[in-house]
């Protein structure tokens, strides 16, 4: 998976679909959510979740850039 189309700072869509009950998740199994991106793994990004105001560890799959949503 590449890095190269996010950058720290970037405002992104997080699927948090652990949030809610499988009945309010999209057709595609995503409860979108925004947040910003702090840093970025290898493996994950680290992003602040803007509906709940925390910090969390997400997978690549689980991240869309704001245009793409």
């Amino acid at each position: 998976m590449t890095t190269s189309k996010y950058q720290i700072g970037q405002k992104v869509i997080l699927n948090c679909k652990n949030m809610t009950l499988s009945r309010y998740l999209d057709e595609d199994g995503w409860f979108a959510v925004t947040g910003t991106i702090t840093a970025i793994t290898a493996k994950r990004i680290r992003a602040v979740n803007d509906l709940r105001g925390t910090e969390g560890l997400y997978s690549f799959d689980n991240v869309k850039p704001m245009e793409q949503a």
